[in-house]
């Protein structure tokens, strides 16, 4: 960490010496997948819809694993 910030114009140490901050960054960097994988979860047929569209079989199965893979991953 130190090496990361010590790289650094003056301005991006102090950025990023706030504490808690790295966190944040990074559930904000992940919110699309997270907002994605609960917006499947929540219209799961339209999830199944989606990966039949891709020709994924069985549809369920890729649906549930896409879920899975953006909520948890």
């Amino acid at each position: 960490m130190s090496d990361l910030i010590n790289n650094n114009p003056v301005w991006v140490k102090k950025i990023l010496s706030i504490r808690g901050l790295l966190p944040l960054l990074r559930v904000a960097l992940v919110s699309a997948y997270l907002v994605g994988g609960m917006n499947k979860f929540i219209g799961f047929h339209a999830a199944i819809d989606e990966q039949a569209s891709f020709g994924l079989q069985p549809a369920w199965l890729w649906a549930s694993t896409a879920i899975v893979i953006e909520i948890v991953g």
